[in-house]
């Protein structure tokens, strides 16, 4: 893994630890709606809708659990940073 890599995991991780509010080791739909409308507002964007935050999650959720493990997060914030990084430019 290079170093980029390993510093958007590391990211990833602090940001799953903030946003895993009730501490089982899971985003889950509600945890990952307040990322997302912090992400955003961030961004500068419209908040997702309730129906974006499920399509999300549906998208990301590989195990079909209905929650976030880390490694599906990280998948998820390596998205978010290149929304954010484009939004910069």
């Amino acid at each position: 893994m290079n170093f980029e890599a390993e510093e958007l995991t590391r990211q990833a991780r602090i940001l799953f630890e903030k946003y895993d509010s009730n501490g089982n080791n899971f985003i889950e739909i509600n945890e990952l709606k307040n990322l997302l409308d912090d992400t955003s507002k961030e961004i500068g964007i419209p908040f997702p809708s309730d129906e974006d935050v499920v399509k999300v999650m549906i998208d990301t959720d590989s195990n079909h659990d209905k929650k976030l493990g880390l490694e599906e997060f990280i998948k998820l914030y390596k998205i978010l940073y290149l929304m954010k990084t484009e939004s910069l430019k």
